[in-house]
């Protein structure tokens, strides 16, 4: 058979140049994608029509212009409302949900889910009502009522879960998580992560894969498995670098900072704070932000530059107390009280972690709790007060003990044991269907040589007629899909 000619160089300059077209029109729909939408709104009479324009616009807006969001978001309700139809009116409160949510209004939040809700119920939407439920316990776990959280997250995993919503699956599983993370249930944290690795190891999802790397590791760091923990971050970090995910970079640096702070590396630990901290600082992430400038805060208390270390130890409260991370908070106390105690303030020392635990356990964070605990039967211990210092460290060591029991460390050793298990069945599997496919392919590969000249040109103008539609799109739907993490992986508060 005569083979098609094709000359390689100029199929090369074709496609370079078909791509950079592509790229072209990919800015041209970031900039006029709203114009677009405005004037379709203004031109439409169907307020069917005018509705999923609304619900474009929010999603679109919802990244960085969220009083527009909302005024949006508000005109699709109204007509939702006229309409009379509860499946969309629910969407509409999903909407203005999650606006209130991205402004950190979680009252207001709360209000519009829990129509949302009602509406879903209304309209027997299980896709409505599984996405408000799941955004009310993310909203309970940022106000710390981790309890109201847990049950709404439940609702929603079983309904995803009967969906088979492998994205929404995932999102579930690891706040679920990280809620026994922040309870100090270890060993139930580690079987949430690790279904949510497997999970994220199955779809392309390089951020959620990197995040559920980062949560295995906090956990074995927790328990105190730092060589485990290095190995999960390093992963955790190639993933974000492939992939270009700079939150990811950032979360992955810090627990990386964490691991060397705990060697004693502090110069190293500093190292990765620093470059942790100029992302944060540059993704306007105030929350994680706060985080890597306690953990500085950390290093340089280590190395007895008190001032330094209560410097930034303020800095972060600050940027806690101003967002409302009530735990961040009581991380940030607990830091600035061990700070004075190892300067030999032990009166400030006290202020200090006695805030911090009253803030722990209201919100039920046992981790704090103890932390508090131990500090401050050292504290009177140092201000030569025996017997406080006696009565606040038997409650740190029955706290301890309740954390750190044999049972659950062997548990924890268990889930790792089943997954490596799963997770090897799978590559045996996977290479005997790889040797057969290779058989194949090697037959194939003559034809597709011979249709590779001829494909890259049609694919090519393929992709100018489309790449501008579905760049618009994809923003909208994006942003639809996202909702607000919970924090970045880091050891103070993982994700």
């Amino acid at each position: 058979m005569k083979q098609l000619p094709f000359d390689t160089v100029k199929g090369v300059w074709l496609l370079t140049f078909w791509y950079l077209c592509s790229l072209s029109n990919v800015v041209i729909a970031q900039q006029d994608s709203v114009a677009i939408w405005k004037a379709q709104l203004t031109k439409t009479t169907s307020d069917e029509k005018k509705i999923a324009i609304l619900q474009d616009l929010v999603s679109y807006l919802s990244v960085d212009k969220l009083k527009q969001a909302h005024k949006y978001a508000q005109q699709a309700l109204t007509l939702a409302q006229k309409l009379k139809d509860d499946e969309i009116i629910a969407r509409s409160f999903n909407d203005l949900g999650d606006v209130a949510q991205y402004q950190s209004n979680y009252k207001n939040a709360l209000k519009h889910y829990q129509q949302a809700i009602t509406y879903s119920n209304k309209a027997k939407s299980s896709n409505g009502l599984a996405y408000a439920q799941s955004s009310v316990g993310v909203v309970y776990y940022y106000l710390g009522e981790y309890e109201k959280a847990l049950p709404q997250l439940r609702k929603a995993y079983k309904i995803y879960k009967e969906a088979n919503n492998a994205s929404r699956i995932d999102e579930c599983l690891r706040y679920l998580g990280s809620i026994y993370f922040i309870q100090a249930d270890y060993d139930r944290a580690l079987e949430y992560y690790l279904e949510s690795l497997k999970y994220n190891e199955k779809l392309d999802d390089k951020n959620s894969l990197q995040l559920a790397f980062n949560n295995v590791g906090i956990v074995y760091k927790k328990i105190k498995k730092n060589d485990k923990a290095l190995i999960y971050f390093k992963k955790a970090l190639d993933v974000s670098r492939e992939s270009k995910l700079e939150d990811g970079i950032a979360g992955a640096l810090t627990n990386l900072g964490a691991i060397y702070d705990d060697a004693k590396e502090y110069n190293k630990a500093l190292d990765y704070y620093e470059q942790a901290v100029k992302i944060f600082q540059t993704l306007e992430d105030k929350n994680s932000e706060a985080i890597v400038l306690n953990n500085i805060g950390i290093v340089y208390k280590n190395l007895k530059n008190y001032e330094k270390s209560l410097e930034y130890h303020a800095q972060s409260l600050k940027i806690k107390a101003e967002i409302g991370d009530r735990k961040g908070e009581a991380a940030s106390l607990n830091s600035i009280g061990q700070t004075y105690l190892s300067r030999g303030d032990v009166k400030q020392a006290l202020v200090y972690l006695r805030r911090g635990l009253r803030i722990a356990d209201e919100i039920g964070v046992k981790e704090y709790e103890k932390e508090a605990y131990e500090f401050i039967a050292k504290a009177y211990a140092q201000n030569e007060s025996y017997q406080r210092a006696y009565e606040y460290y038997q409650r740190y060591t029955i706290l301890r003990d309740s954390l750190f029991s044999s049972e659950s460390l062997a548990k924890i050793a268990s889930l790792q044991s089943k997954f490596k298990t799963e997770k090897k069945e799978t590559g045996i599997l996977l290479n005997n269907k790889n040797k057969a496919i290779e058989t194949l392919t090697t037959e194939r590969n003559r034809w597709r040589r011979i249709a590779i000249g001829a494909s890259i040109l049609f694919l090519s103008l393929v992709i100018v007629f489309f790449v501008r539609l579905l760049q618009m799109k994809q923003r909208a739907k994006n942003t639809r899909e996202m909702k607000i993490n919970p924090s970045h992986s880091t050891t103070e508060n993982p994700v």
